[in-house]
């Protein structure tokens, strides 16, 4: 807020405390709203994907679009497998460097990834990285929840 709104709003209100807690109070108005906006939309978004409708070009991991609908997506049963076994090795209290190793030496494969080569892109084989297993670990709940309803 410029120094000259504040001063037009201290002369409204007659004191310096007053205006400060308008401001406050407007603030605080302003953030409620941008955080219902943030919560009614995460909502509506997970509703959409429990009905195993597509949110964005890539799907979660797990998933895959359906080859009969583009508009939708289904489980993908290699992912599916791998998924699990990210599991398994947690509840055996691997750490996420070991997993990361088992997988690869099971011969579980990673998504290709998208790399940059002088002026063109290529689709190349992935690898298994700590935060990939993080990412997996973390969505599990969310993407059991979407094959079921599904």
């Amino acid at each position: 807020m410029k120094e000259s709104d504040f001063e037009l709003l201290e002369k409204i209100f007659g004191s310096k405390s007053t205006a400060t807690f308008v401001v406050k109070i407007v603030e605080a108005a302003k953030e409620l709203g941008c955080g219902l906006t943030s919560e009614r939309t995460s909502d509506a978004m997970l509703r959409h994907q429990r009905s195993g409708q597509r949110m964005s070009s890539k799907p979660p991991y797990g998933m895959m679009v359906d080859p009969e609908d583009d508009s939708r997506l289904v489980p993908n049963a290699d992912e599916q497998k791998a998924i699990r076994r990210v599991l398994e090795l947690k509840g055996q209290s691997k750490s996420l460097r070991q997993i990361a190793q088992q997988l690869t030496e099971e011969g579980y494969e990673p998504r290709k990834v998208k790399k940059s080569f002088k002026d063109s892109f290529r689709m190349v084989n992935g690898k298994w990285w700590p935060s990939l297993i993080t990412k997996i670990i973390d969505r599990t709940g969310e993407t059991e929840k979407k094959i079921k309803n599904i």
